[in-house]
């Protein structure tokens, strides 16, 4: 998976690992660091967000990617979603745990617009300046 992510112009050009890694904790963990030796890269965003109910923080859950691979734009907004109030407000979080699941659900957000970079580029205009289209003479 990492060597098809640092492959120029494949089909997967962006390539996002999802899912329940049973990962209870980060610091000096074995599967943890299995799973990043990869390569792959947890947002900071999410790193210190506890993925299940309880009292005790567990992180099974992981979004990751290559990053050095990753064209898609991230400014860091992620989180999780506790929705145990949302569907049974009478019931306690492990109540809800038992009907729905213990796992609160990640979201990570991406800009897929890439429209102002790729004319930036188009225009000779270095795309990683703050507003960059803003430099570009209106008699082009």
């Amino acid at each position: 998976m990492r060597d098809r992510a640092y492959q120029a112009y494949t089909e997967e050009e962006n390539i996002i690992v999802l899912g329940d890694f049973n990962i209870e904790t980060r610091i000096n963990n074995p599967l943890f660091e299995a799973f990043t030796s990869t390569g792959l890269v947890v947002p900071d965003a999410l790193a210190h967000l506890r993925t299940t109910f309880g009292s005790v923080p567990k992180f099974y859950d992981q979004i990751a990617w290559f990053m050095e691979a990753f064209d898609l734009g991230f400014e860091g907004r992620a989180g999780t979603i506790d929705f145990s109030r949302a569907i049974f407000p009478e019931l306690t979080r492990s109540q809800v745990s038992y009907r729905v699941s213990d796992h609160l659900p990640l979201w990570v957000e991406f800009i897929l617009d890439s429209s102002e970079e790729s004319m930036a580029r188009t225009l000779g205009v270095d795309p990683g300046m703050p507003d960059p289209l803003s430099t570009v003479p209106d008699n082009i």
